[in-house]
């Protein structure tokens, strides 16, 4: 776009801002050789031209194909909702789209309220309309599979989780719908649209939404470091939300656009609303432009921008506004670490980060620091379908404690460290110790500076994480994880030892020379069922709810749904056994009192599986 060659135009000087281009080479190779990144293309712009544009490393390892960053296209995953949000305020310029206005004035379908409160396309933006983001069958390795936007969404309308603004809520869902929205208001393909109004005025020649795989592509990659393994690609069926390919170059024409005083495509409106905080849950917390792009504080720098990865390919696409530096790079594999630590060390190289003066000291009232602590449980995870099941895993679950001294201890479950924050004013606390950590190559740091919001009735509602904005709701105890998961794990120990139990009676009936009646036989066979039933259910579980989901359910996943379900049901049936076996004198007293406990768990058995959607196939 902005480049013809692959050869990128060298800007005036020798240096990228204070930094020399070999400098920013040598730290991306380095970084690329210690996590066995096959291939990535970076482009760094300063103000209004490219200061580097590069290709390093291979597209295809198998045939030695080298990355072009003029040429070589990957899949840039979530770093294509700021084109989406862009496409939207497009036709929001041109007068056919409110973003304030409710969303079903544009759908040809119904999306229900929450609390009274309509979503709206600016509000999606933000990621604050309250959608759950769903898991299962969201991709597809077949790109004929991929519906038009209009007929796949009302089949997989998203649910709401809260009202709108209330708290963000990472939705790819949420996206989908305003993609939809933009084709609705203007009539137009929205994948037509994007490359008419937006990708093709700006030179963006090799940027597409299009399920089909272009020309040039990279071959992405599973697994880690010294294991990685070519994949095909995978595509997403919410596409406005992840589905763009783009080179580059193509990425650098965007970003000079942005961060350009003048524009026939982006207008100084358009500009202030991709780059300026459109919501912040409170005024001392990063928040998210209606661009869709995240704020974060570098050493007291502001910077907005969105990470990416799908499968088999990542990207990152980051801007200094306040000194016109911009990069974006994207590689042909998924390395969250490596991610990270590339984005923290060209932002180290590139800008001029000046620590912003400590927050005073505040003390806050003890009784105030009391309300906050408690468990709390991230917002993003689906609510509606079996996929809720991921919000019993570990890092959903945070904990929060109020310490003697005014300050809070933040612990997320699963990570072996604490973070200590102190107080800067009633509702914002900031970082006095404690460090990133990497679980199961999960970057998970809360971040420098956290925030709680309450509801209308004043209640602590949700805490505001600043690492890339994640909002947690505080939730009872005995909903957490640990608690859920200890209480499944309990009956079905509860059922391991009535197997024992069985064997205890029976030879204390033969003690007695008492005989085992037809119905008593019955009732240890009902008991042994409903065991091998619960057992069976939990192992197929934890075999088949991997991360294939997001391909559809695996047939082990359906089992275990099933098993559950069956579960659930014939283990309503033991309360009644254990009536008759107490009215018909079946069974030993000790073998009574065996089935009378088990039948006292079925009820917790059932309202577990129907609270987590694995009753009934919710999928």
């Amino acid at each position: 776009a902005q480049q013809s060659s692959a050869t990128p135009a060298e800007p005036a000087g020798d240096a990228v801002p204070g930094v020399s281009r070999t400098e920013v080479r040598r730290f991306v190779e380095e970084k690329m050789a210690e996590f066995d990144i096959p291939g990535l293309a970076l482009v760094v712009v300063k103000g209004p031209e490219i200061a580097l544009l590069e290709g390093f490393g291979l597209a295809d390892p198998a045939t030695d194909v080298p990355v072009d960053a003029t040429e070589t296209v990957f899949r840039i995953a979530s770093v294509s909702k700021p084109l989406t949000a862009l496409a939207v305020h497009l036709a929001a310029s041109d007068g056919v789209l409110d973003l304030d206005a409710d969303i079903n004035d544009y759908l040809e379908f119904t999306i229900g309220e929450f609390d009274g409160t309509a979503a709206t396309t600016a509000s999606i933006l933000t990621h604050t309309a309250g959608f759950e983001d769903r898991v299962i069958g969201l991709m597809t390795r077949d790109a004929t599979a991929i519906e038009p936007l209009g007929d796949w969404l009302p089949g997989n309308i998203p649910g709401r989780l809260a009202a709108t603004g209330a708290v963000h809520s990472y939705s790819n869902h949420g996206y989908a719908l305003a993609g939809h929205v933009v084709e609705q208001a203007t009539g137009v393909d929205f994948r037509d649209y994007t490359r008419t109004r937006l990708f093709e005025p700006l030179g963006m020649d090799s940027t597409t939404f299009d399920a089909i795989e272009p020309d040039g592509v990279a071959v992405g990659h599973l697994g880690s470091a010294g294991s990685r393994t070519s994949e095909d690609l995978a595509y997403l069926r919410t596409f406005p939300a992840g589905g763009a390919f783009a080179t580059a170059d193509d990425m650098g024409a965007l970003l000079i656009a942005l961060m350009s005083s003048e524009g026939d495509v982006i207008d100084s409106q358009m500009r202030s609303a991709m780059l300026e905080p459109s919501y912040r849950p409170h005024p001392e917390v990063p928040g998210l432009t209606a661009g869709g792009l995240v704020e974060r504080s570098v050493a007291g720098t502001r910077v907005v921008g969105h990470s990416g990865d799908i499968g088999t390919f990542a990207a990152e696409f980051w801007l200094v506004p306040d000194q016109g530096i911009g990069f974006f790079f994207a590689f042909n594999a998924v390395d969250l670490e490596f991610s990270d630590e590339v984005v923290t060390g060209l932002l180290d190289l590139l800008a001029d980060m000046e620590p912003g003066p400590a927050p005073p000291e505040y003390a806050i009232a003890p009784d105030i620091l009391d309300e906050y602590a408690g468990s709390y449980r991230w917002t993003r995870f689906g609510r509606s379908q079996a996929d809720k099941i991921m919000a019993l895993t570990p890092p959903y679950n945070l904990f929060v404690a109020a310490n003697e001294d005014g300050t809070l201890t933040l612990e997320i479950l699963g990570v072996d460290e604490k973070w200590i924050f102190r107080p800067i004013d009633d509702a914002a606390f900031v970082k006095v110790s404690g460090d990133l950590v990497m679980v199961d190559g999960l970057p998970i740091d809360p971040g420098e500076r956290i925030a709680f919001t309450r509801d209308d009735a004043g209640d602590v509602a949700y805490i505001h994480l600043s690492m890339h904005t994640i909002a947690a709701e505080k939730t009872p105890m005995y909903l957490m994880g640990i608690v859920q998961l200890a209480t499944l794990g309990s009956i079905v120990v509860l059922y391991l030892l009535a197997l024992i139990a069985w064997p205890i009676g029976g030879w204390v009936r033969r003690r007695n020379s008492a005989a085992l009646s037809d119905g008593g036989r019955w009732m240890r066979r009902l008991a042994l069922f409903e065991t091998g039933l619960l057992v069976a259910a939990l192992v197929t579980f934890f075999i088949g709810i991997g991360g294939t989901i997001q391909f559809g359910m695996p047939p082990m996943a359906v089992l275990a749904v099933a098993l559950f379900t069956l579960a659930a049901i014939v283990g309503l049936g033991l309360i009644p056994a254990s009536v008759l076996t107490w009215v018909r004198g079946w069974l030993t007293v000790g073998e009574r009192v065996v089935l009378s406990v088990l039948a006292l768990t079925a009820p917790v058995v059932l309202w577990w599986t129907i609270y987590w959607n694995v009753f009934g196939f919710q999928f």
